[in-house]
């Protein structure tokens, strides 16, 4: 049944990142529930709205060849994320990077082996009955 559903509401797409995004949604309760049990809080860190423009913009410019993330912000935006995952590891939560959903996976690929703890979800995915609770922000 759950498979028949993705299949049918799914995008009328090929392109893997719009079909990943689409299976993400429709899976968010089981991701997050992973992620944080059953507790009602999220707790979350996020890029100041600043930032994800910023990232959007360099995206937008870079177009099919990657991000496009200037070097030096790059080094800063990995040292804040690292740092920002620590702080949610001693607190004894997971580490959790909240975003938009266009730069979910292209996070996601920026820190899969430096960061390896943290995951990337995007506001999409959070379930209904969750609260989201920002623990820090980065870029402010």
């Amino acid at each position: 049944m759950g498979s028949e559903m993705c299949i049918r509401d799914s995008p009328k797409s090929q392109d893997p990142e719009v079909l990943t995004a689409a299976v993400r949604i429709t899976l968010r309760k089981f991701i997050v529930q992973e992620l944080v049990g059953p507790t009602v809080e999220v707790p979350v860190i996020t890029l100041s709205p600043e930032l994800e423009q910023m990232l959007h913009q360099s995206m937008q410019m870079a177009g099919d060849d990657g991000a496009g993330i200037e070097p030096g912000l790059a080094e800063r935006l990995q040292k804040s994320l690292t740092d920002g995952a620590q702080q949610q590891e001693m607190a004894g939560d997971t580490p959790i990077l909240l975003t938009s959903g266009i730069l979910r996976s292209v996070l996601a690929k920026f820190v899969k082996y430096t960061i390896p703890g943290l995951r990337v979800i995007s506001y999409q995915e959070i379930p209904d009955d969750k609260q989201i609770k920002i623990v820090s922000a980065i870029g402010q």
